[in-house]
């Protein structure tokens, strides 16, 4: 059987959800039926994570830096020069050029994703045009949400025949590193009676962690740690990193860098919060309802989904009191909770990725039929 060629255009492979799809789809593909070829619109240096991720199940990442214009020329070349039968951009990034790549190659097939709600490019006179020609060339688009599929919609009017709703997938087998959580103990200063919320996002306005540290900085009655992890965005973790000195969480309050083992974090988690005021379909609630961890999250996109009065809390992102309440109803009630996190763990078996992971694999053949 020949194999399907796909080639995978990612702006960047360091820290973030998107980058962590592609690895999971890549790792779980079946390699007898396709071969895969993972291209990077950016330098080596903004791919420290994931680049090495692949790198382990024997992918190789080709860069073509669009900084470097004649890049796009050497792209083009090389798409050809595969046989590249499906070229699938996995961001909404490379709108001005993933399209160029399809029409100026000979690739058979584009498709496009769009994994949150937040790009706003429909609604520039400018681009709009461009938008329009883009979906028209579009084979395929996928979203990882319903909601954020009726987003994308309702902003950019193509006709909803072309949009397929695939949700996010995860690696349901759990991990313990006891040295790991230990580190993670050390780190914090974690005492056998804190109370562990965390918060598992790129630390950037949209995940709105100001306005969380703000909210935590109201608990006075109860013995918490709140852990921020992710990787910092265009000087808001500075900021964020401001406010914890001048509200003197410092004992309290802890931005921690990316790291690869965020099981570490939740195997010691009470609660995990999400306070963004967009989301696709947050890889981190998936991870959490892995480790038995409630979610109380905004009521925002994807959000409304995968979190329900079965598996934790959603909260009007406009309403600060109401996402106190619950974290503080969470906290002093957490023996109440068995039910939930039990709810949680059994509600994330549609999301493995051997079941979502099988649904590219038909997709793709369709495509190609």
């Amino acid at each position: 059987m020949k194999k399907i060629k796909i080639l995978y255009l990612i702006p960047s492979l360091g820290s973030g959800g998107t980058e962590k799809h592609l690895y999971q789809l890549v790792e779980n593909l079946d390699k007898n039926r396709f071969e895969v070829f993972v291209v990077c619109l950016s330098d080596y240096s903004d791919s420290y994570v994931y680049d090495d991720y692949l790198k382990n199940i024997d992918i190789k990442v080709h860069y073509f830096s669009i900084y470097k214009k004649r890049n796009l020329f050497k792209l083009i070349l090389f798409i050809n020069k595969k046989r590249i039968d499906v070229l699938h951009s996995l961001s909404y990034a490379p709108i001005v050029y993933d399209v160029i790549f399809y029409l100026f190659s000979k690739a058979k097939k584009l498709i496009t994703v769009r994994r949150n709600m937040q790009h706003h490019r429909g609604e520039l006179l400018k681009l709009k045009w461009f938008e329009r020609f883009r979906n028209y060339f579009t084979s395929l688009i996928i979203a990882n949400s319903n909601e954020v599929g009726k987003f994308a919609i309702n902003l950019e009017g193509f006709d909803k025949g072309k949009l397929k709703t695939i949700f996010n997938g995860i690696d349901l087998k759990t991990r313990y590193d006891e040295k790991g959580i230990n580190r993670v103990k050390q780190k914090i200063s974690y005492k056998d009676d804190d109370f562990i919320i965390s918060n598992i996002a790129n630390i950037k306005p949209v995940k709105r962690q100001k306005d969380l540290v703000r909210l935590i900085a109201l608990l006075h009655d109860i013995k918490y740690k709140l852990i921020l992890v992710g990787r910092e965005d265009d000087g808001y973790g500075g900021i964020v990193r401001g406010l914890i000195k001048e509200l003197k969480l410092e004992n309290r309050v802890y931005i921690l860098p990316y790291t690869k083992n965020i099981e570490d974090i939740l195997n010691i988690s009470t609660i995990m919060v999400m306070s963004s005021f967009a989301e696709g379909f947050p890889n981190s609630i998936l991870e959490a309802y892995k480790y038995n961890v409630p979610v109380i999250a905004t009521n925002v996109g994807g959000n409304k989904e995968l979190v329900n009065d079965q598996t934790g809390f959603l909260v009007d992102s406009k309403s600060s009191s109401q996402f106190l309440d619950k974290i503080v109803y969470v906290l002093s009630n957490k023996s109440k909770f068995e039910t939930i996190t039990n709810n949680a763990f059994t509600h994330i078996q549609q999301y493995d990725w051997k079941i979502v992971g099988k649904k590219y694999l038909d997709l793709y053949h369709k495509l190609l039929e």
